[in-house]
């Protein structure tokens, strides 16, 4: 009862102050929305130019859309951030699995794919059905075996041998079961891609969402901005994703350092991630990671609620500088 009711209390708090940050985002205009980054070599892209990681307005623009991506325009359109003339097509939310948007200008020169994260059970909404398929991504995704940390785990797949041992032919199988979303990831994409053929795509999302993106972009060499997202490394090389140098994508990981889950330090028997059936144990990232260094810069100290910040809080976080760092770096 305990655990339940610190659980509602801790999610509560960061959807409101989730909701807070982002209706104060100020709307930028779609001519003005995003900095292209021309010093990029784009031979090997299958895109004509990617968006600029280094300008705050693309970061906190990209950063609306992984928001929105949370937001069932039927039933929450009072929580809809409002993009100017971007056209928006939802995707998913007749299932229960991936969720999102495609966001297009006005031209359909630029398509972006925006995935929602994870929804959970306790909060006012955003849970249902869904919640249990997006926690069984999280614990297939980012944990070391199926999610089977110790013998109180029953864990997602029956990959886990004795003495603590992994079989790592049956993880690359279980990693394109039927129930995975980065299957169904794919197949959206490749929806995406026929219906917008001569448009530049790029991806991005919130934590479970970001990963996604992150793992298409890179299965289509493509650009991808995310946010606050566990590491998707482990699970890209089990996918068989990683055949060239990873970091070469402009694939950006935004995040911070009082963020346990984006600095892959959400695990073990005391933390809030093990006690809510969350087996985050991956930390590496592909691409870049883009860190920003609250906990010496700010003062902060690690701590779930810090997975979403308040507007305030974003401010004082892109004011105090990233630092740009390989995804492979610890």
């Amino acid at each position: 009862m305990r655990e339940k009711t610190l659980f509602i209390f801790y999610f509560i708090v960061l959807h409101y102050v989730l909701i807070s940050f982002t209706q104060q985002i100020p709307l930028v205009l779609n001519n003005n929305l995003y900095h292209r980054q021309d010093n990029l070599t784009l031979t090997d892209l299958h895109i004509k130019e990617v968006p600029d990681a280094k300008d705050k307005t693309t970061v906190l623009s990209m950063a609306k859309m992984s928001y929105d991506a949370y937001i069932e325009l039927e039933s929450l359109k009072d929580h809809w951030i409002d993009l100017g003339d971007w056209d928006t097509i939802p995707f998913g939310w007749e299932k229960d699995g991936v969720r999102g948007y495609v966001f297009s200008d006005n031209e359909n020169k630029i398509i972006i794919i925006a995935i929602k994260g994870t929804s959970l059970s306790y909060l006012p909404y955003g849970g249902g059905p869904i919640s249990k398929n997006d926690k069984f991504n999280d614990n297939l995704m980012f944990s070391c075996c199926c999610a089977k940390i110790d013998i109180t785990w029953k864990g997602v797949c029956g990959c886990h041998k004795s003495g603590w041992n992994c079989d790592n032919t049956c993880l690359h199988k279980e990693s394109k079961i039927e129930g995975s979303y980065f299957i169904s990831a794919k197949i959206i994409f490749e929806k995406v891609k026929k219906d917008f053929p001569n448009s530049d795509i790029w991806l991005t999302g919130h934590s479970l969402g970001g990963s996604l993106a992150s793992l298409l972009a890179l299965n289509n060499s493509l650009p991808a901005f995310t946010y606050q997202t566990p590491g998707e490394l482990l699970y890209a090389e089990r996918l068989g994703l990683i055949t060239n140098d990873p970091h070469k994508l402009p694939i950006y990981h935004f995040g911070h350092t009082a963020d346990p889950i984006f600095m892959g330090v959400c695990n073990g028997r005391t933390s809030i991630c093990y006690h809510w059936g969350f087996a985050m144990e991956t930390k590496c990232h592909t691409g870049f990671s883009c860190v920003y260094d609250t906990k010496s810069k700010l003062g902060w100290k690690s701590d779930i609620r810090s997975h979403v910040v308040s507007w305030k809080k974003i401010v004082k976080i892109v004011n105090i500088g990233i630092s740009y760092n390989k995804g492979l770096s610890p």
